[in-house]
């Protein structure tokens, strides 16, 4: 078969693969058209069609080199902070980090609400209102009924909450937010909508999040 082509050509050959039957002198004279023959001869499409496919190859690897490098980055971002948050959630002893966490951000802001508590530690009302029942049967926090609001319940640490909080170090929790804080806003919104994302595309959105190693985390 052959196909017409117009015009001059001189087609240069490009070295096929080392052991490719078209290494043979014979067939490299099938890759050279000359002025004189006005046409292409079939190998030179097949030739045609394997640099097209080699160079798409190419394309494709050094893509999937940085989609690879990209998710890997991702991969290893979230394993440091995991990590780091598992070992803490050992290293109090007979309290999570997290719970540690709610209680020092409760003695900051002593007299604040359920909801005002779930906002100051970025977490559910409804994931609040567990820890702080759990935390007030240990004896561990107060309610009390706000002087100038009596529908309103105040959170206060008891003198027990302050000795733990004041007995354990910082937490990864605490480092994490304040990490958040230093970032600009572009990246926090970048970092917010990027999570979202991949939460969504791993079919995790519709999951309660719970504090950190925390109640069905645990």
């Amino acid at each position: 078969m052959h196909a017409l082509m117009n015009g001059c050509v001189k087609w240069q050959l490009i070295s096929m693969p080392k052991g490719s039957a078209r290494n043979s002198a014979h067939e490299r004279k099938a890759f050279c058209v000359t002025a004189k023959s006005g046409l292409i001869d079939v190998d030179i499409c097949q030739f045609i069609m394997y640099r097209f496919q080699l160079n798409w190859n190419r394309y494709i690897m050094n893509n999937t080199d940085h989609s690879t490098s990209e998710a890997q980055a991702i991969m290893d971002s979230l394993r440091r902070i995991v990590q780091a948050l598992r070992r803490a959630a050992t290293q109090y002893e007979g309290f999570t980090s997290a719970q540690i966490f709610v209680l020092r951000t409760l003695e900051t802001s002593e007299g604040a609400s359920i909801n005002d508590l779930a906002a100051l530690t970025h977490t559910h009302q409804s994931t609040a209102s567990e820890m702080v029942a759990r935390l007030e049967a240990n004896g561990l926090i107060e309610r009390r009924t706000a002087k100038d609001d009596r529908r309103r319940v105040e959170l206060y640490l008891s003198a027990s909450g302050r000795n733990v909080v004041r007995d354990q170090g910082r937490t990864p929790q605490e480092e994490i937010v304040d990490a958040i804080a230093t970032l600009t806003s572009e990246n926090r919104t970048a970092l917010a909508q990027g999570l979202k994302a991949l939460t969504e595309a791993a079919g995790l959105s519709e999951t309660v999040p719970q504090l950190f190693f925390e109640g069905s985390d645990q």
